[in-house]
């Protein structure tokens, strides 16, 4: 037997608080993610300056259309996790976004500039649809892998490669941008979005590491029953507190990120330095959150619970919006967006995927389907639809801020009730 002190990956599993058995498919997972995130923040710089130079009055409009992308989308979505198992689904889910860039790449070497404006716009829309299932499609998955307690341990490291994916993404725009034109990177996030798929492959036939879940044969279900993923969500008051949960992050997110493209455009005139001003915030993000999530993700998790850690960043964002109803500046703004994404990415993604652990392969793939696309795209139209009725009433900026920030303690007080929530959901699956 050789000894575990002298083995020479010992400090690697340390820093991932991985047992031997878990080490593979932990870095596998960390690449999968890195791809996907990186494939993701190579275009995201793209829709941004799309979004603030369409103008700020159209933002609504562009929201609205990505809520009716998803409701195009989901049924399709449904639809594959009830025939196929998750070694084909997935990969064919992603298999057909890369086409869909790949369409993009020719349409924008061919169409006329008159016609790049409608293409900018779905593209826009299409970004942020792209963003949410393939996301929601990789934690699926990790809940599928993963049982409660390696999530707990291994999340922090598996979400460090999205962090460090989103870090080298925007960094490969930042750079090569002036090099090959925005276009040509459309196929550098194609390449990555391939390699995630092969990944995937290699993380599903690994041997599992979640006990509790059966094997992942498609389940017996009617077509119809594809698009049921709200009567699960009905029927269950634990899934029911994670989509309000969901709900209010959604709602302040957006909120915030009206009130920066107002005050980004109000405050910067040149779209160089507004193109700038986004990339320092992203740049910041992922810095920050991949130091946390190295040193600190995992530890938080284990002392604090599930519960707490996901009350975390609602605390803050109650000081967040106090804070810009009295200083609506872009410091103000950069510096609540930085602390409010790095605390989303680091501590409240991973507690928040720890929740879908307990669940069934169905209420997993179907019902976190609907709650990450028409829950989280719902709060987004909520959020629009109420920006362009302050607009037109000539409200303050101040005045939304001042009105948001009691949703901010709500939103607290939920998430520490999904902690309670999963240690009697956990406590009734096994007795049962």
């Amino acid at each position: 037997m050789p000894d575990k002190k002298n083995h020479p990956f010992v400090w690697f599993d340390r820093i991932m608080h991985a047992e031997p058995i878990e080490r593979k498919t932990a870095i596998l997972s960390f690449c999968y993610f890195f791809c996907i995130l990186c494939s993701y923040y190579i275009l995201r710089p793209l829709r941004e300056e799309m979004g603030v130079a369409g103008g700020v009055a159209n933002l609504p409009y562009l929201y609205l259309g990505t809520l009716a992308g998803m409701f195009l989308a989901t049924p399709f979505f449904g639809a594959l996790v009830t025939r196929f198992n998750r070694g084909v689904f997935i990969p064919v889910v992603y298999h057909f976004f890369a086409l869909n860039l790949l369409t993009f790449w020719i349409l924008a070497m061919a169409l006329a500039p008159e016609q790049q404006i409608w293409l900018g716009r779905v593209f826009y829309v299409w970004i942020s649809v792209f963003n949410l299932f393939v996301v929601t499609v990789f934690w699926g998955f990790m809940a599928d892998v993963f049982s409660l307690e390696r999530a707990k341990r291994l999340f922090g490291f598996i979400a460090m490669g999205g962090s460090l994916g989103g870090l080298i993404g925007a960094g490969i725009t930042a750079f090569l941008v002036e090099f090959t034109g925005r276009v040509h990177l459309i196929l550098v996030s194609f390449f990555f979005l391939q390699a995630a798929i092969i990944l995937v492959q290699k993380i599903h036939r690994m041997p599992s590491l979640n006990p509790e879940q059966n094997d992942d044969s498609p389940s017996e279900l009617s077509l119809k029953e594809a698009f049921n993923g709200v009567l699960l969500l009905l029927k269950s008051p634990y899934l029911l507190g994670m989509s309000l949960f969901l709900f209010i992050y959604t709602f302040t997110s957006t909120t915030f990120y009206f009130q920066q493209a107002m005050i980004v455009d109000s405050h910067i005139a040149d779209r160089i330095a507004r193109a700038a001003f986004f990339g320092q915030i992203d740049f910041a993000v992922n810095t920050l959150t991949l130091l946390i999530q190295l040193f600190l993700t995992a530890n938080v998790i284990r002392w604090f619970g599930i519960g707490k850690t996901l009350a975390i960043l609602p605390f803050m964002t109650v000081l967040g919006f106090l804070a810009l109803g009295f200083w609506a500046t872009p410091l103000a703004i950069a510096l609540i967006q930085i602390g409010r994404r790095t605390l989303n990415f680091s501590l409240t993604r991973p507690a928040n995927e720890a929740l879908f652990t307990i669940l069934t392969p169905e209420e997993k793939y179907k019902a976190k389907s609907f709650l990450d696309t028409f829950i989280y795209r719902g709060g987004d139209a909520v959020v629009a639809s109420l920006f362009g009725l302050f607009r037109n009433a000539g409200a303050a900026m101040s005045t939304l801020a001042f009105a948001a920030a009691p949703i901010g303690l709500l939103w607290g007080m939920l998430g520490l009730w999904l902690g309670r929530r999963l240690k009697y959901e956990t406590k009734r699956m096994h007795e049962s």
